[in-house]
């Protein structure tokens, strides 16, 4: 397995140690030393004794394929998907578990999934049948994409079963990925089937379980889990850069994105304080705006079933002849000539 280079990122992420700490003690138990991984990544032990990890993305994928590399494991995002329990989400999983009902437990987790993870972001969809629960990389994550979300939907999927047991609720997983050699064994963690070269990374649910009361559900102690949560996720928020906070709030748009006075507005502040404080983190609003396309224009091309006119009318061109432009200026080649490449 050869080392692809690293993704370029300046931005900074906080990764709770406990999820990193479960990763080491999975490679231990497998016979390997996590000393080594982590040396590979430039992480030293002693960081992962607070409660996070500030870490920029291309670190923190070098730390996962690292330990992949060294495990000589694909399926390690999986096997830490499975101890992911709910007693390892902190403030979040107290709020989960007084939740009144799965619905509200995915309203919590949209809500609040940056209080574990803000390399994904989490969209729920009830738009068809059955419903479904998007996950998509909210930074470049390169060849860690599928593992994390493998990690984080089955960690989510364990969620689930704790709130609601026997309930079923995930019917099938599906992943805009193509199908790995380990497939047989994500079907068997998540106990359901697993489809790959979708449209989107998503956890297919019943809609029949996500109003069924739960047991747990305490009102009361759910109010005071959901301002703690809420309070650390200021204090997260106060700590992220403008560019991050920008770049998250874009990848949950689809289509034209909102012009600089729109998100000035959104950010309550005035388009020229956006402008001066871009400058200052060394970019612009058109300059982040170009990255998430041209992000969302590689993932999307990984999905042979999305057409290039509606790849073009998701990232909101107006025509297919502008989105070509664009991509020829990104990467030097037009989509459909990078498509036919990766597909071959």
């Amino acid at each position: 397995m050869s080392h692809a280079p690293l993704p370029k990122d300046t931005n900074v992420i906080q990764v709770p140690s406990l999820y990193l700490r479960a990763l080491m003690d999975l490679t231990q138990e497998m016979g390997f030393d996590p000393q080594t991984w982590l040396q590979a990544a430039a992480i030293a032990p002693q960081q992962l004794v607070g409660p996070t990890l500030e870490i920029s993305p291309a670190r923190y994928v070098a730390l996962v394929r690292s330990a992949v590399l060294h495990t000589h494991e694909p399926a390690l995002g999986l096997l830490l998907g499975r101890r992911l329990r709910m007693n390892t989400h902190g403030t979040l999983a107290f709020a989960l578990m007084n939740s009144s009902s799965l619905r509200q437990a995915i309203q919590l987790l949209q809500r609040f999934l940056p209080l574990r993870t803000n390399l994904l972001t989490v969209h729920f969809d009830e738009g068809g049948t059955p419903a479904r629960l998007r996950f998509r990389a909210a930074a470049t994550l390169d060849t860690a994409e599928l593992l994390i979300l493998e990690t984080v939907m089955l960690a989510v999927r364990n969620v689930f079963d704790y709130l609601a047991p026997g309930a079923q609720t995930v019917q099938a997983v599906e992943f805009a990925a193509p199908a790995t050699p380990y497939h047989t064994l994500a079907q068997e963690m998540f106990a359901c089937p697993v489809h790959y070269n979708a449209a989107a990374s998503a956890l297919c649910l019943n809609p029949q379980s996500l109003d069924t009361p739960l047991s747990s559900a305490d009102a009361q102690a759910l109010e005071s889990a959901a301002a703690m949560c809420q309070a650390e996720l200021d204090a997260i928020t106060e700590r992220e850069s403008l560019t991050g906070r920008i770049q998250h709030s874009l990848l949950g748009t689809s289509g034209a994105p909102p012009s600089l006075q729109a998100s000035a507005r959104m950010l309550h502040m005035a388009p020229r304080t956006l402008h001066r404080r871009l400058e200052g983190e060394g970019t612009s609003y058109r300059a982040i705006v170009d990255q998430i396309r041209h992000r969302l224009a590689l993932q999307h091309l990984k999905n042979s079933s999305i057409s290039l006119q509606e790849i073009a009318y998701r990232l909101g061109y107006t025509d297919q002849a502008n989105f070509r432009r664009a991509f020829k200026r990104w990467e030097g080649v037009a989509p459909s000539a990078l498509r036919s490449r990766e597909q071959t």
